[in-house]
């Protein structure tokens, strides 16, 4: 199931206050809020469809990710500057 699209998985310290993703999982958007974390980054997994590469942005800047499996997204999030924040992430 962690692999299955429409899979979005944060750690205990993010809080997800929104999130969407289209019918066929090659558009994801979710509002989070990172809340305890003393770290500069906070890293959660979207598993998208598989059959298409992705674009990830966090407050509108472009993020690189790390592919765990085809469609698996494992996406650090910069949180230095702001703790809340908007992901999305749209195949090419």
């Amino acid at each position: 199931a962690y692999y299955r699209p429409g899979n979005f998985t944060t750690g205990f310290d993010t809080w997800v206050e929104n999130k969407k993703f289209d019918e066929s999982s090659t558009h994801f958007s979710a509002d989070l809020l990172i809340d305890g974390n003393n770290n500069k980054t906070a890293s959660v997994v979207v598993s998208m469809n598989p059959n298409y590469k992705y674009d990830v942005k966090w407050n509108g800047e472009n993020l690189e990710y790390k592919e765990l499996a085809q469609g698996t997204l494992s996406i650090i999030l910069p949180i230095d500057k702001r703790k809340d924040g908007v992901l999305e992430v749209d195949k090419k």
